[in-house]
Order: structure tokens, then sequence, then C-alpha cells
């Protein structure tokens, strides 16, 4: 498990978005999670696994 703290979250916001310092200068660091990345063990079958997660609702496009 790979464990970002909202500092280590900006960090790596800045470095993605390097080539465009208009994101940067109209992002602001609390406005960036914290985050957990977790990563399966060996010989884990991903598929399986997946398909068991509930998928998160996304609103219909142009409706943000």
């Amino acid at each position: 498990m790979f464990v970002q703290t909202e500092a280590e979250a900006w960090k790596r916001f800045r470095e993605l978005v390097k080539d465009g310092p208009d994101l940067v200068e109209l992002s602001r660091p609390d406005r960036i999670p914290a985050s957990v990345t977790v990563l399966p063990m060996p010989r884990t079958d991903v598929k399986a696994y997946s398909d068991q997660l509930p998928l998160p609702a996304c609103p219909p496009a142009g409706e943000y």
C-alpha cells in the first residue's frame, strides 16, 4: 500500500502539470487530497476482484 499525504500529493500534482503553469497557479494545495494506493498481492485475480466492486455514479456528459 502506498500512502500519499496532502503535501506529497500537491508536489506530485505540480510535477504532473509542470508544462501547464496556469494549472498550478489556479490550483490550491488544500484542494489536492491525500490518497492511498492499494496494490494487489501477486497472483491475485484482479479481474474477478474488480467485478465485485461497485462502480461510482458518474453524471451524464455535460453535467458537472
